[in-house]
């Protein structure tokens, strides 16, 4: 039975959701399928009050609609990386679930529990069209994306085992490592203690002919990740693997990590605050 992954992932990220989509397939005993998801897949919001923080937020809501409501389907954030199989985790018995996250665990585990998920599609009615359409009226954005409004809570169980999203952690129980840490994630920092899993899976892509470097370096002219993983893959003379040398040749490019990112993320707070200003002025004008 082939398998069915739904990834989120911003423009930036496009370098990484590959990475991802390649180490699952390294792993995986059978064929998978993947789909990237993003706000294309619900109506446009124009409430600034109610604007998505990531160009995927609202893509997860159309993930059983795409499953035309038969079986069932993983999703996953674009900044994480597998090791395991990823049929364990597509194996999870939901009892009366209908979603089912990751058990935090005693440590190393998740926190963010719409990252990692197994979704029943069959028992999830969703349609994007309605639940973006009450949003401001029966609920919230941050209600929202806890998806509460939608399932009820003893539906959303904590059925898979916590090293299926350990964050910015690697140890014997990893099955899944989440670069969450933003400031750190190894295709825009060196400062990751784990950056040479993802540079040697990376590696791999490359060597296997599935990763090409004109595309490598797209991304670099695009400011999507640094400069300096061209020169940690060979590809600007002898190899560097120093963190220091690495860090110096970003900041002779004068690198921001995540500059376009930041801007995807500040853009609706700012129109939030701009329309949180005309409101104000607007009863004063009244009480004056």
């Amino acid at each position: 039975m082939r398998k069915f992954f739904f990834i989120g992932a911003d423009i930036p990220e496009w370098l990484p959701m590959q990475v991802l989509m390649f180490s699952i397939r390294r792993h995986s005993s059978r064929d998978v399928e993947f789909c990237e998801i993003n706000n294309t897949l619900a109506p446009e919001v124009t409430d600034p009050r109610y604007l998505p923080y990531t160009n995927f937020s609202f893509g997860r809501f159309a993930i059983p609609k795409l499953k035309e409501y038969k079986g069932k389907a993983i999703y996953l954030d674009s900044d994480m990386l597998v090791f395991r199989d990823i049929a364990e985790l597509w194996n999870n018995p939901f009892n009366k679930a209908k979603i089912l996250t990751v058990n935090p665990g005693d440590e190393g585990g998740s926190s963010k529990k719409t990252a990692v998920m197994l979704m029943g599609c069959e028992q999830l009615p969703w349609d994007p069209e309605i639940i973006i359409a009450n949003l401001g009226d029966q609920y919230d954005y941050q209600e929202l994306m806890s998806f509460s409004p939608l399932v009820e809570a003893e539906f959303i169980q904590p059925g898979i085992c916590y090293g299926w999203n350990c964050l910015d952690t690697f140890n014997q129980e990893t099955r899944l490592l989440h670069y969450m840490d933003i400031t750190t994630q190894p295709w825009v920092s060196v400062n990751s203690p784990w950056r040479n899993l993802w540079v040697n899976e990376l590696g791999l892509m490359i060597n296997e002919n599935k990763m090409h470097i004109d595309e490598i370096e797209s991304e670099v002219t695009k400011g999507h990740i640094r400069p300096s993983l061209l020169h940690e893959l060979g590809f600007k003379g002898e190899q560097v693997t120093a963190k220091e040398v690495l860090q110096s040749i970003d900041d002779s490019h004068a690198y921001e990590p995540h500059k376009k990112l930041y801007l995807i993320i500040i853009i609706p707070k700012l129109y939030l605050v701009a329309y949180l200003v005309v409101e104000v002025f607007s009863v004063l004008q009244m009480l004056a």
